[in-house]
């Protein structure tokens, strides 16, 4: 059993699937076990392929070959696993039931083409639409094939990775989502229709997970980003549904906040502005000490952003709802915050320089960012809730926002 540091889209004879991941072992070291145990138990030998990764892509390419090499050992027996519940929610079976159909065919016959095995499928499953479906596996399979020799993939890479190193990264998001819509409106029979809108579904579903936030130019926004009320508040990007924070102790449980918190997000090719609504039943009871000179980290109930730019540099900044503002590093009179509260709901609305978000010049790139909320009142009650649940300053890739800068 290649596990896990055998790069599955290499056949282990290739010699060029480890090594990627832990770099005491040479690239060639499944290879040399393989060839060392066919030699040495041939016709004797059975083989575990991991074969069930998750997302779009051409896994059957690597199988073909490895069924081949296992079957010039006279091998007795070939092993892989990729299932799904049987419900009617969506599983990896809507990204690549293709790919785990060829698989299952190499398992009876490792001589026979994946290319053909494809061919025969589309045409037995996407009637009418076999034309789109062709180009789209291309597609996948052109990805697959061409990533850079970095990009490693085991069964337990996230389909989110797969996503973004297979269709993301190499620029064809676009192109493969009109050939699945396309193919939608070909299809001839109801089941091949129903096949691909799931396909369609977890695309989507997929695409939503890296985060991206298209961030609109609102050029009203210049002079309206004060005002709460201003209908130019509408055209911002939306995100919701801030979860709970989890600590060691129950991690994953992925619970909505019970002080449920707003961000919207909008810009004028100068400033970013961020607009906080977080619901509080309390406002009275809120911790509001004088409000000082100078920058003072609000110890209450405040709204959190940590941007991260051009070089990989943070910002740190924090709004308390009696006014306090603190930034790290200190941007001093850089940039703006105003507060205000309205029966059961306080707002924070700031004004971030593009240029110190992360954005220079009129191509601004992507700005990467977390949304937090801290509820404190005047008691021990005290939540700490993010856009996705996770910690503000729990680094791992995932769980940042792209901010898209339109």
């Amino acid at each position: 059993a290649a596990y896990p540091t055998q790069n599955v889209r290499y056949p282990i004879l290739s010699g060029d699937g480890a090594g990627n991941v832990i770099g005491a072992y040479t690239k060639d070291i499944w290879k040399r076990r393989f060839e060392q145990w066919g030699k040495a138990k041939a016709g004797e030998l059975g083989y575990f392929g991991y074969y069930y990764v998750d997302g779009f892509n051409a896994v059957a390419d690597t199988a073909a070959e490895d069924y081949r090499a296992l079957a010039g050992y006279h091998a007795l027996m070939a092993h892989t696993e990729g299932f799904s519940v049987d419900n009617e929610e969506l599983s990896n079976w809507d990204a690549d039931a293709i790919e785990k159909w060829v698989i299952a065919k190499l398992m009876w016959d490792p001589t026979q083409d994946p290319a053909m095995l494809r061919k025969e499928y589309i045409q037995r499953v996407y009637h009418g639409a076999e034309k789109e479906m062709t180009a789209f596996y291309q597609l996948i399979r052109d990805a697959w094939h061409n990533a850079p020799e970095s990009v490693f993939v085991n069964c337990h890479t996230p389909a989110s990775n797969v996503f973004r190193d297979f269709i993301i990264n190499p620029g064809i998001e676009e192109k493969a989502r009109k050939l699945l819509a396309d193919a939608e409106g070909a299809a001839t029979r109801p089941q091949a229709k129903k096949i691909i809108q799931r396909h369609i579904a977890y695309f989507e579903k997929l695409a939503a997970t890296l985060g991206r936030i298209s961030v609109p130019h609102v050029e009203e926004s210049k002079n309206e980003w004060l005002e709460a009320s201003s209908p130019h508040w509408e055209k911002a990007a939306v995100v919701q549904g801030f979860r709970q924070v989890s600590d060691w102790r129950d991690l994953g449980r992925e619970q909505a906040s019970r002080h449920p918190t707003t961000a919207r997000v909008m810009h004028d090719r100068t400033n970013l502005y961020i607009r906080f609504d977080g619901m509080d039943d309390h406002l009275a009871d809120q911790i509001k000490p004088p409000l000082p000179a100078g920058q003072v980290f609000p110890q209450g109930d405040r709204f959190e952003v940590l941007l991260r730019g051009a070089g990989n540099r943070d910002h740190y900044l924090a709004v308390g709802a009696g006014g306090h503002l603190f930034s790290q590093p200190s941007l001093g009179g850089r940039w703006k915050a105003v507060v205000s509260q309205e029966e059961n709901v306080w707002t924070a609305i700031l004004a971030i320089p593009l240029n110190v978000a992360g954005g220079h010049g009129e191509a601004h790139p992507a700005i990467k960012a977390r949304f937090g909320r801290v509820y404190r009142l005047t008691g021990e009650e005290r939540e700490e809730s993010s856009h996705n649940g996770a910690g503000l300053f729990n680094d791992h890739p995932s769980f940042w926002l792209n901010l898209q800068i339109q």
